[in-house]
């Protein structure tokens, strides 16, 4: 198998790190598989030969069109070029930007390859775009995609491609995130001080699609003996964050992002995870499932009603949802600070508990159905 991604091990992004595990998983059923960063993003890094028995192909092995030096024209010479010299069985797309399926499509031409992309963005039906660019990419979509032999899409845009002209294509699949998070022998990264309740946010801020202001005023008002650790890159917020630094003072600490294997350790020694959803309906935050994996008490804030990370959190037991367009009355205030102080002695969930609401959500499951598909005529 070959699949053909923006970035690769090293690198931890929320997307890349589920195609790692989903590569992984293969490999160890007995598959060959190689893996191709083609790094369209402009991220770049360091590759290795291999990682955890995948192969990586690394786009410095293979030569450049002399005739034209654009980037993506240089990626689709080099990802014909793998297909002419390896036969595989099937080909894999994984994309949280379209431009990675675009890429395939146009790199496959009359190449007889079982084709599967899967994808991570809700490309035509982005909330952010104007109507006219968006019948433009549901056009440009529908081209690719018929060209598909399957289509792997997140659950959330099932009801965007209900009436899509690829829609027998398709096959669902929730985010592979719930597995077993378990403390490492690595320090962790922070020493939360038992004095206080210790909440943190994990992940980079987005401008625009999470009011960032929202958990700074919220903790402002909270009375308890709290700290808020926020972990990640800040964006565009770094002037937003410098000022909320100067207000909270002790009560809030900012800290650069770390490796996933320190950040379940942070996970699993914080007292509350802050969740934060996004604008979107079909926008899939995913430390959602991982913080659900955990077990661990979680403030969830709803940037609209009824997002997805609220959806996900209703067979959870240990969490408090808060919409952040209510006014934080000293009523909801009260609530919040119970539930934050109740955290401080509340035991994990048991893994089993939560396996059993959530099987679904594993890689076994995303797995069972990509089999399924690379195996049938």
């Amino acid at each position: 198998m070959l699949f053909i991604t923006d970035t690769y091990y090293p690198d931890s992004s929320a997307t890349t790190s589920i195609t790692i595990r989903t590569a992984e998983a293969l490999a160890n059923l007995g598959y060959t598989v190689d893996v191709f960063p083609v790094e369209i993003s402009g991220k770049s890094f360091s590759y290795s030969d291999k990682h955890n028995k995948v192969n990586i192909i690394k786009l410095n092995d293979y030569p450049r069109q002399n005739i034209c030096f654009e980037k993506c024209r240089n990626v689709i010479y080099s990802i014909e070029k793998i297909l002419d010299t390896t036969k595989y069985d099937c080909v894999f797309s994984v994309a949280e930007a379209f431009e990675v399926n675009l890429l395939i499509f146009q790199a496959l031409k009359d190449r007889k390859y079982k084709w599967i992309p899967i994808s991570y963005d809700p490309y035509a039906y982005n909330p952010h775009i104007s109507l006219e660019q968006k019948k433009e990419f549901i056009k440009l979509e529908e081209q690719v995609f018929n060209r598909s032999n399957k289509i792997f899409l997140l659950k959330e845009f099932e009801e965007d491609y209900k009436n899509a002209l690829f829609k027998e294509k398709i096959v669902y699949f929730h985010l592979p995130c719930i597995r077993q998070i378990k403390k490492t022998n690595d320090k962790c990264p922070i020493n939360f001080d038992p004095k206080f309740i210790n909440c943190v946010f994990l992940g980079d801020f987005y401008l625009g699609v999470e009011n960032t202001d929202f958990i700074f005023r919220l903790f402002e008002k909270i009375s308890l003996p709290v700290k808020l650790y926020t972990i990640g890159k800040l964006g565009d917020y770094e002037n937003t964050i410098n000022l909320w630094k100067e207000k909270l003072q002790d009560k809030y600490i900012c800290h650069e992002r770390i490796s996933q294997n320190d950040a379940h350790n942070v996970m699993l020694n914080a007292d509350v995870l802050v969740s934060m959803g996004h604008d979107s309906t079909n926008m899939c935050p995913s430390k959602v499932i991982d913080f659900i994996a955990s077990g661990k008490p979680i403030l969830h804030i709803e940037k609209i009603k009824n997002c997805c990370g609220t959806k996900y959190l209703e067979n959870y037991q240990n969490k408090i949802c808060v919409y952040q367009n209510d006014e934080l009355t000293d009523e909801k205030i009260h609530k919040i600070e119970k539930f934050i102080k109740e955290s401080k002695s509340k035991e994990r969930i048991p893994f089993d508990l939560i396996l059993s609401q959530y099987s679904d959500f594993t890689m076994e499951s995303l797995i069972k159905k990509i089999i399924k598909e690379i195996e049938s005529k």
